[in-house]
């Protein structure tokens, strides 16, 4: 179901890309000095001082027969990557025996750990957690490659969005054509990356566990905080990384300024709502017998996730933009509408949240037991329909 809402999205990009260019035919030329612009900037951008450029010049070399520059640059590009790997392969190897000579006089260093109150007191458990589940998913390059394919989409789609304005492709310009602001324009397609780059991580905080899920139930900690501790740190990297494509498309695309800290504020709700809600969602139907991270999560699990995403980002979008209206039209309601907005967004943003708390109260019980088989029926009991 997600891959079928990846390719449904993709059309409708494609359409909206295409769009300006069947509005504004007939009406000019790209200008010279734009191309001109481009033409310079691919061209600094193939001469850049990438191992990835060097290898692509030295094939372009081999293309032409002239082996002596592309031995050059294809073998600098071998022995960077060879060397790098084999780095790697020797620091994983002395950490890995490092850590576990570590872990076998540990037991008395634990001694006295649960008495402890923690630097963050409280919510140290939860910090702990949060720091575990990142360093799970760095030490596995099969985890790490679910990431890929987010980064992927959302290059893309900053590219898209970002590409020049003189163009009659660009994808602002189709907003522009229908009346769609900049700013609110930048801050879906802002929010949509950081989905892409977070979701899937969102949506496997608890099939990370695999087996181990046991120890967490068998846990002094409430589903409830156990759902915020695995959403904490996937919502730190959500800010720091919303907040700074938010500053760098406003620098490409300076939208309206005063729109920059409201739309920062509802980026931070809006995704708090949905990586919480992706996250339960995993809660409510785990998948704990995978093998390929790619398959962390069920059917059921991945349709309620898109359902009840879309729905939550449509209504919460309404309310943020509708917030901020009034603003834009008279100068006396600019501070009362944007509380007003804020405090609306936050209130449904909290009551989103509290349910999804509920819900994972309620199935925390039946997670990893399975269900009893129904009562085996008598022959009579079958004859007679029952």
């Amino acid at each position: 179901y997600v891959g079928a809402v990846y390719i449904v999205f993709g059309m409708v990009l494609a359409i909206g890309v295409q769009l300006p260019r069947f509005l504004n035919e007939g009406r000019g030329t790209v200008d010279p000095a734009v191309s001109a612009n481009l033409v310079g900037m691919a061209n600094t951008l193939a001469h850049s001082p990438l191992p990835t450029m060097w290898a692509g010049r030295g094939l372009m070399d081999m293309g032409r027969l002239e082996f002596t520059a592309a031995w050059s640059g294809v073998g600098l590009y071998l022995l960077i990557t060879v060397g790098l790997f084999a780095l790697t392969v020797l620091l994983a190897d002395k950490l890995y025996l490092s850590g576990w000579l570590r872990m076998q006089g540990s037991g008395s260093g634990a001694r006295g750990f649960e008495e402890a109150a923690g630097l963050f007191g409280g919510d140290s458990l939860l910090l702990a957690i949060a720091y575990k589940d990142w360093l799970l998913r760095l030490r596995d390059p099969r985890l790490m490659a679910t990431v890929f394919s987010g980064v992927v989409f959302t290059g893309f789609l900053l590219f898209v969005m970002l590409r020049p304005q003189d163009l009659d492709s660009s994808i602002l310009m189709t907003s522009n054509e229908i009346g769609i602001p900049r700013g609110v324009t930048s801050c879906a397609f802002v929010l949509m990356a950081g989905w892409m780059l977070f979701g899937q991580i969102g949506a496997s905080v608890l099939s990370l566990e695999r087996a181990s899920y046991v120890v967490l139930k068998s846990a002094p900690i409430s589903a409830a905080r156990l759902l915020w501790a695995k959403v904490l740190g996937v919502l730190i990297a959500y800010a720091v990384v919303v907040t700074g494509l938010l500053v760098g498309v406003w620098f490409v695309v300076r939208f309206n300024f005063l729109w920059t800290p409201y739309g920062w504020v509802v980026l931070l709700l809006l995704g708090c709502g949905v990586l919480v809600n992706t996250a339960a969602q995993n809660f409510v139907h785990p998948k704990l017998d995978w093998d390929d991270p790619r398959r962390m999560t069920s059917r059921a699990g991945r349709l309620s996730t898109s359902l009840t995403s879309i729905g939550f980002t449509l209504v919460g979008g309404l309310i943020a933009v509708g917030g901020f209206w009034p603003a834009t039209r008279s100068a006396a309601f600019g501070v009362p509408s944007v509380l007003l907005g804020l405090g609306g967004l936050a209130t449904y943003v909290w009551f989103f949240v509290q349910w999804q708390f509920r819900r994972v109260n309620d199935a925390w019980i039946m997670v990893g037991e399975t269900p009893p088989e129904p009562p085996a029926r008598s022959l009579v009991d079958r004859l007679r329909g029952r």
